[in-house]
């Protein structure tokens, strides 16, 4: 899977919002980025979470993409 939905009521991408990451907490305290906005239908409404690119879905094109930078 490359894309996943998130979000909860009242909170949701919006227009302008592409390429913004989600990011969690792990248990060790450390933050990591595992989504990039993708798209949504419309902001902020209930049951219409946001949709994201799944990062780990492109791992090896990012670190081919930027290798030496």
């Amino acid at each position: 899977q490359v894309e996943f939905c998130a979000g909860k009521e009242g909170v949701s991408v919006c227009h302008g919002d592409s390429g913004v990451p989600i990011v969690q907490q792990a248990v060790s305290g450390a933050w990591f980025q595992f989504g990039i906005v993708s798209w949504g239908r419309r902001c902020a409404v209930k049951d219409e979470p946001g949709v994201y690119s799944r990062v780990s879905a492109y791992c090896d094109w990012i670190n081919t993409t930027t290798k030496g930078v």
